[in-house]
């Protein structure tokens, strides 16, 4: 196979990471937080740095286990990722319904 045809980590440098993007795990990361990993990028600004959501993770509870008095509602929970894990972050698809959410993508919002 000629160079030009291989994949490197060359071809993917110029690329930007914007919300909205997805960011894949590489296959053989040893770091169980981020193994095997479809992440959402829902921020990315140089003062802040990177905020992503795992979305590929779910956990064996729903939203009711963890929100006491919330009415029956089913969706299952994900993991999210490693930072933050006393805060609760919602993708949905109902806009501005939600106060100060963000457009990540067409009819994706956080």
């Amino acid at each position: 196979m000629s160079d030009e045809k291989k994949w490197s980590y060359e071809f993917e440098k110029d690329k930007q990471i914007t919300a909205g993007k997805l960011l894949l795990s590489e296959p053989f990361m040893f770091d169980e937080n981020f193994k095997r990993t479809v992440v959402l990028v829902c921020e990315h600004t140089e003062d802040n740095g990177t905020v992503g959501l795992i979305i590929n993770k779910p956990i064996n509870l729903r939203l009711n286990d963890v929100v006491e008095g919330f009415p029956p509602f089913r969706s299952k929970i994900y993991l999210g990722g490693p930072v933050g894990t006393d805060t609760m972050q919602f993708l949905h698809r109902i806009g501005d319904k939600i106060e100060n959410s963000l457009q990540l993508a067409n009819d994706l919002y956080w």
